[in-house]
């Protein structure tokens, strides 16, 4: 066991600004290939994983190189205790919040690690190619594996503080395994189809969502005792999952994706993405504040849940409620969506498909009298005519709009 005393380097990051319309704004480029794995704990403190440990304490404007290794996943436990694993076979654990950091070479590892995650201060587990699993019961000191099933690829991992505990990955099929009894045991749960899943987060004891290839998204209400296929509206590849609620969750992926459910992925929308760089991890705090890292080192983040900001245009107040017609109209793939308010209060903006199914919403709780607009993205969403409609103060209004590709 070695510790490491790094020079720490300080990168003075070009951040570029989006227009003021912008859901996700990339406020950062980090100089590696690809960030793929970001964890916070507050707005301002972060790490990011990709060539090495990445930390910053501006809420991701600037990053500073805590830890230079070939790291393929991070898993913090508090702000100051964390641990790095990649290639080869070795996981770094620090103490100090990344200032220094001890090595452990993991005898069965098999050419690395993929990704990490802890039930608890002692307790995690490290996953890698070849179906390994190697477990810690005393905050990394030492790793014993757990699994002896070979010529799997597993990718991500998500556990909860009861022991409970979810892999997935690919062979010929997409690949499930649980665990009850932190990480001693596991079975599997495949939904028998054939692919690959990249990501998995469990939400509680039973919710659990996972993304992978062709823009699979499942979800299971019973601990991963059957899955339900959503439809995530695009063939790309989905790299990362992350649900702040039961209802509300955002899934990322290939070609700068960004994909948000407000209904349990009943329906799913995209959300403007300011790169078409892949996306590999996504966190939020709360509701509003995230973040997304993927290829070219970028980070994004949002401060209003990834939804387009509705953009005060007009402070007079109006002589009553209006809704206006969308421009343009007919639109592909993008159009505005106007709208007039007397009173102060809630507003809530929905949008129907033909079927009268509702497909996206977006509630501002209290806008002052004015006149407002918001812009919708239709990507992913068939030609047809659809239905727009505002509510507020006991107001209802609806419009009609076509959509043309």
């Amino acid at each position: 066991m070695t510790r490491n005393n790094l020079e720490i380097s300080v990168i003075v990051l070009l951040i570029s600004v989006c227009s003021a319309n912008s859901q996700w704004t990339q406020i950062s480029t980090i100089p590696v290939s690809k960030i793929s794995a970001i964890k916070f704990f507050n707005e301002t403190t972060g790490f990011a994983c990709g060539g090495g440990v990445w930390k910053t304490v501006d809420g991701g404007y600037n990053w500073i190189q805590m830890l230079n290794a070939s790291t393929n996943s991070i898993c913090f436990v508090d702000s100051m205790n964390g641990y790095a694993g990649g290639v080869p076979s070795i996981i770094y654990k620090t103490t100090n919040g990344g200032l220094n950091w001890s090595s452990y070479s993991l005898v069965s590892g098999l050419g690395g690690v993929d990704a990490m995650s802890f039930f608890n201060a002692l307790t995690g587990l490290s996953i890698g190619f070849h179906g390994i699993i190697n477990r810690t019961s005393n905050a990394g000191t030492t790793w014993q594996r757990q699994d002896t099933t070979y010529f799997q690829e597993q990718e991500a991992i998500s556990t909860l503080d009861n022991g409970h505990g979810w892999i997935v990955g690919f062979g010929v099929y997409e690949i499930i395994k649980k665990t009850t009894n932190y990480g001693l045991s596991w079975v599997f749960q495949s939904p028998g189809a054939i692919g690959a899943l990249n990501a998995v987060f469990a939400f509680d004891n039973n919710l659990i969502y996972v993304c992978g290839h062709y823009g699979t998204i499942r979800r299971s209400t019973t601990g991963g005792g059957n899955w339900i296929k959503l439809d995530s509206m695009t063939n790309r590849h989905l790299r990362g999952v992350h649900f702040t609620s039961s209802t509300s969750g955002t899934v990322v992926g290939e070609s700068g994706t960004i994909l948000r459910t407000t209904n349990s992925g009943a329906n799913w929308f995209f959300q403007s993405s300011p790169t078409s760089s892949s996306l590999f991890a996504v966190q939020y705090l709360n509701e509003e504040t995230g973040w997304i890292g993927g290829n070219n080192g970028v980070i994004l983040r949002t401060t209003n849940g990834g939804f387009t900001f509705i953009n005060q245009v007009n402070t007079a107040v109006p002589n009553d409620y209006q809704l206006f017609q969308n421009y343009p109209n007919p639109f592909n793939p993008k159009t505005i969506i106007t709208f007039s308010v007397l009173r102060s209060g809630r507003v809530n903006l929905t949008i129907y498909n033909s079927s009268g199914e509702e497909i996206w919403s977006h509630t501002k709780n209290n806008l002052n009298p004015g006149k407002y607009e918001i812009e919708w993205n239709a990507e992913g969403y068939a030609s047809g005519v659809y239905f727009y409609t505002m509510e507020s103060n006991d107001v209802f209004l609806t419009k009609k709009m076509i959509l043309i590709k």
